[in-house]
């Protein structure tokens, strides 16, 4: 059969040849997250991060879902998975980019911006944050809340004072020409807040 899984379905169009990447699964894994550079649904394309639902017949075709394109890595789901964090340099970012997003009821609500490098790596949990086995992010088994370490970034709202004091390893930043990097800071986000918006706050 010329269909993937036999099912009838005429297959998408091929895309770019490349690796998929396994993120993250439910306890019970009957859902499963990864990103591919492959189009494997018709709804996009491009480097996207997919779910597949095991609970759903092979022949169902709504058992793989794109969840968005530009997709650096998943930070967490829920239990259930009914919220996925992501991290993403796409269009859904509204300010700087990366940003971290959330997945929740079919749709995307952007959390903060966050910098590239050295922290977007140790939010991710792919680089140690100069401590082994250290991470910077951690979601609620409900998915409700998550609790990240940032620096800040220039569009940060609300703009909380990160200081001017922290020294060496303190710093996730590197600095040059003797600038002080700013002191990284606990948030905690909020996905129920605002009507179902999200809200950041600096704890």
């Amino acid at each position: 059969d010329p269909t993937c899984g036999g099912d009838g379905i005429p297959d998408p169009a091929p895309g770019p040849a490349g690796p998929a990447t396994f993120w993250a699964a439910t306890p019970d894994l009957s859902k499963i997250y990864f990103t591919s550079g492959e189009q494997l649904t018709d709804d996009q394309s491009g480097a996207n991060l997919y779910m597949y639902d095991a609970s759903l017949p092979d022949t169902d075709p709504h058992n793989l879902t794109s969840i968005a394109g530009s997709v650096l890595g998943v930070i967490g789901v829920s239990r259930t998975g009914n919220y996925v964090y992501f991290m993403s340099d796409g269009p859904e970012c509204a300010g700087l980019q990366p940003c971290i997003l959330v997945w929740h009821g079919d749709t995307v609500h952007e959390v903060a911006s966050i910098n590239a490098g050295t922290e977007r790596d140790a939010i991710l949990g792919v680089q140690p944050w100069f401590t082994i086995g250290s991470e910077r992010a951690r979601i609620t088994p409900d998915g409700t809340h998550m609790v990240f370490v940032s620096e800040g970034t220039l569009e940060e709202q609300p703009p909380y004072n990160h200081g001017t004091t922290c020294q060496g390893t303190q710093g996730v930043l590197p600095f040059f020409q003797g600038e002080t990097p700013e002191c990284a800071e606990v948030y905690l986000y909020d996905a129920t807040a605002n009507g179902g918006d999200g809200k950041v706050t600096c704890v």
